[in-house]
């Protein structure tokens, strides 16, 4: 039953901790989860999913701050950097062969004996997948090795890169910025080398011309893909 006391009882512990969960606090009240959820509708207050982020270490914003600060001082420049610059990233993919059969049923009027086949005996292995957004173009998928070094990584940007991006307007070309996170792969000497004579001042991630700042997905479109 909703008294003033449990109300106000009700926001102010929600209000003080945004991600209390509703059966949490209902223990803590005392009281149902439907009685602990009105309030907060009644307050225009509604749940959401908490998102998860990478968590950052104190030098990391001095970084985000000073690529951030080039970004913008780019863009007075020239409005359609943002356009100009080619993001990459590659990503593995599994199949473990795992079935949630929590909210599974098979509606029936008798058991139907249903099963479920896991554990599969050849079971789907992992995939190396790269691929590029620049402007309106998404360039790719690419199947990368499984186990990808820098060696491999330079071939690729050698000899399969140039072939995906011939379609490209030559002025987005000439201008693209090419950019990549500081994984190993990316900071090898020889990849290193090769973008930089290729990307001349417009080679963005760890040891490029403009530094990446590290521990920053979200300044990437294809971690939203």
């Amino acid at each position: 039953m909703h008294t003033p006391q449990l109300v106000e009882n009700i926001l102010n512990a929600v209000h003080d901790t945004l991600s209390t969960r509703t059966r949490r606090l209902s223990t803590q009240l005392n009281a149902s989860k439907t009685i602990t959820a009105q309030p907060n509708s009644v307050d225009r207050s509604h749940p959401y999913h908490l998102q998860k982020v990478h968590e950052l270490i104190p030098e990391d914003f001095p970084r985000r701050m000073q690529f951030a600060r080039w970004l913008l001082d780019q863009q007075r420049n020239n409005v359609n950097i943002i356009s100009n610059i080619f993001f990459t990233d590659e990503a593995s993919f599994t199949k473990n062969g795992i079935t949630n059969l929590h909210n599974a049923h098979a509606w029936a009027d008798e058991k139907p004996h249903t099963t479920v086949v896991s554990h599969y005996r050849h079971q789907f292995q992992s995939i190396n997948i790269w691929a590029g957004i620049i402007g309106k173009f998404l360039i790719g998928p690419f199947v990368l090795p499984e186990r990808l070094n820098g060696q491999l990584y330079l071939e690729f940007l050698q000899n399969d890169f140039p072939d995906f991006i011939e379609d490209l307007p030559l002025e987005t070309r000439r201008n693209m910025y090419f950019i990549h996170d500081g994984s190993p792969t990316h900071y090898s000497v020889g990849v290193r080398e090769h973008l930089n004579n290729i990307y001349p001042n417009r080679c963005i991630g760890r040891g490029g011309h403009i530094a990446w700042p590290p521990r920053s997905p979200d300044l990437t479109p294809l971690d939203f893909l």
